[in-house]
């Protein structure tokens, strides 16, 4: 596996170099795009971490629900393939309760069923960072990134290709960074 370095506070406070990493293929995810991986990613998620999905195509087919702190780590050629039904977001973090702690890095999240994003972040969540993330395809009313109610937003360097104008929703949000 590929080393990754990763230089930001995380957490609680951790740096998530302090965390090992986990590939999500130890969960069962499968690289080639051809069966859904969103019972791998679910798996991932509940143990926590740092988890790296290395180059490939991972198919999801339903929205993903996580509730721990988490550092993903995409390899800039990790292709995450929303395929679900329509109004059914990717990775849906902090749904049920606030989380302390997300870091999403790198990869590419492209959408083939009008899904409406690929991340929506709960309310009440707090140090949340978005960083070199591509996404293209979500075509939809709502947004590839969309937060509310989140404390210490970081939106970085992320990439955009969509019919809808705008691929950013922040609602209600303190302390939020959002930089090109």
């Amino acid at each position: 596996m590929a080393t990754v370095t990763t230089r930001s506070p995380g957490l609680d406070g951790l740096r998530s170099s302090d965390l090992p990493w986990t590939d999500i293929r130890k969960f069962g995810a499968d690289h080639t795009g051809v069966n859904n991986c969103k019972a791998a990613f679910a798996a991932a998620f509940a143990v926590g971490g740092r988890i790296y999905v290395p180059p490939g195509d991972y198919k999801m087919l339903d929205v993903a629900y996580f509730s721990a702190p988490i550092f993903l780590e995409l390899a800039p050629t990790a292709r995450i393939l929303s395929s679900g039904a329509a109004f059914t977001d990717t990775f849906v973090f902090g749904a049920y309760a606030a989380i302390a702690g997300i870091s999403i890095r790198g990869g590419q999240f492209i959408d083939t069923a009008a899904a409406p994003g690929a991340f929506r972040i709960g309310a009440g969540s707090s140090n949340v960072e978005i960083e070199g993330v591509y996404c293209t395809g979500f075509s939809s009313a709502a947004a590839c990134i969309y937060a509310t109610s989140v404390n210490g937003l970081r939106v970085r360097r992320n990439r955009f290709l969509s019919s809808y104008a705008a691929m950013t929703a922040f609602g209600a949000c303190v302390d939020v960074s959002f930089r090109e």
